[in-house]
């Protein structure tokens, strides 16, 4: 028999609906939404297998639709009986292809096309699946620096460590990933065993780069898919933890903020490579100068 679950819905103009998405994705298991380049409106979908947060939900609706100057969207919560989780997961969460990269969820009973780099990520909500524009823009810059061979890796923020676990595939290297909130790091730790990379990844829960296993340590490619005003606080922590010759990519980003996130750091030493734009948000590309101390 199948569970009964939760079902969360917002209606949101298209534009922003990758922002709502990332709103409401740490509250539900699932998340999803439409994207019709010619259809001015989409829908914002979450499955929860409990009652969800609405009061928390309603709260990140709001702060969102504040960033995007909107007013925000009505939160819709049914209870829906006899729910066919298997095949709506499967339905509502078909493989993504960014570049050499090929992201499915466990169930998907496809053929991996040969060529890809291919990741399992569970549909969870919980902090990264791939369908979300910044982390598709981050694989993107990925594939701008893969002919580099760098040292270690750092996902600053890291959700399901999608990113250090695809740099890992591309270069086998050591990954530290770093999240303020503990579900990421454990998701990081278990999609690593998922995809055979556990002894390649450490994670540690930490705000910012406080945190002993970053003390004293550079990287020669840092991850920082955060947030526009989160990147800026930290990006001399960032500068000084990157090795000359390194790379940043940072995303999370509006369009409009990128100029003031590129100039924060190229302020401090960093040179801009390139702006890569995914479903409505924005990623950078940044090098530390090979002569910066």
């Amino acid at each position: 028999m199948n569970p009964d679950l939760y079902k969360v819905r917002l209606d949101v103009a298209t534009i922003d609906a990758a922002a709502y998405a990332e709103a409401i994705e740490p509250f539900l298991a699932s998340v999803t939404w439409s994207a019709d380049e010619d259809d001015p409106t989409s829908i914002v979908v979450g499955f929860n297998e409990t009652p969800p947060d609405a009061e928390g939900m309603t709260r990140a609706i709001a702060e969102a639709a504040k960033a995007l100057s909107r007013r925000p969207p009505t939160l819709h919560i049914d209870k829906v009986t006899g729910f066919d989780w298997l095949g709506e997961n499967k339905q509502a969460f078909p493989p993504i292809r960014e570049g050499r990269f090929f992201i499915y969820i466990p169930d998907w009973e496809g053929q991996v096309p040969a060529g890809t780099v291919a990741l399992e990520i569970p549909a969870a909500g919980a902090f990264g699946t791939g369908r979300h524009g910044s982390t598709q823009g981050c694989l993107a810059g990925l594939e701008t620096v893969h002919h580099l061979r760098p040292g270690d890796i750092l996902d600053m923020g890291c959700g399901s460590g999608i990113l250090g676990l695809a740099a890992i595939k591309l270069w086998r290297r050591p990954v530290l990933g770093s999240d303020i909130d503990y579900r990421s790091t454990e998701g990081m730790i278990d999609n690593a065993r998922a995809n055979a990379m556990l002894p390649y990844v450490r994670a540690v829960t930490a705000r910012g780069y406080r945190h002993p296993a970053l003390y004293g340590k550079t990287y020669a490619l840092i991850f920082a898919n955060i947030l526009a005003k989160p990147l800026t606080d930290m990006a001399r922590d960032l500068v000084q933890h990157l090795k000359p010759g390194g790379i940043a990519i940072l995303s999370g980003l509006l369009p409009e903020q990128g100029n003031w996130v590129a100039s924060r750091h190229r302020g401090l030493g960093l040179k801009l490579i390139r702006r890569i734009h995914r479903e409505g948000w924005l990623s950078l590309v940044l090098q530390k100068p090979y002569s910066a101390k």
